[in-house]
């Protein structure tokens, strides 16, 4: 699979725009499948390189593809299914303890925001 990025023309990683994908004609397979974001959305195109494709093929692999992006998004979106590392954030020059101390830091601010907003109700969710 082949990923292009995001095509809207967000800045990158250091303010540049994102560069145009280059062109790749999938030499040496038989399928090729280009992804890229369009709009916050991924799009997922099979092309058949090699030869004619059989529809009913590509159709069954265009659902097993999508299957598997479904199943693979509702296992991201599990409470602590996901973890960060330093390279996710490289400009803020953080090592593996300051990002963990930093991430500490944010889950206690945040929890004891949580259970803040929850004192400041009643009973039936009214604010007092």
């Amino acid at each position: 699979m082949r990923h292009l990025g995001d095509l809207n023309g967000a800045p990158g990683a250091a303010g540049e725009a994102a560069a145009a994908p280059r062109a790749y004609d999938g030499t040496g397979h038989r399928l090729l499948v280009t992804g890229h974001l369009a709009a916050g959305d991924l799009v997922v195109e099979l092309s058949a390189v090699a030869g004619p494709a059989d529809a009913a093929t590509l159709d069954g692999l265009a659902e097993a593809l999508t299957a598997a992006l479904d199943e693979l998004a509702e296992h991201c979106a599990r409470p602590g299914a996901g973890t960060v590392s330093p390279s996710d954030f490289p400009l803020a020059g953080l090592g593996r303890d300051d990002l963990a101390a930093f991430l500490t830091a944010v889950t206690r601010s945040t929890s004891a925001d949580a259970a803040g907003r929850d004192s400041d109700a009643d009973t039936e969710g009214t604010p007092r």
